[in-house]
């Protein structure tokens, strides 16, 4: 039990480095647009 929820922390964190990311992205893409 402990080492799924470890895992699905994991996942969470993973997933929230990667919409940081994607945003950061994001952001970037729309000050060239403008």
């Amino acid at each position: 039990m402990l080492q799924l929820d470890q895992q699905l922390q994991g996942d969470v964190s993973r997933m929230l480095g990667l919409t940081k990311v994607t945003g950061l992205l994001n952001m970037n893409a729309n000050r060239k647009a403008f």
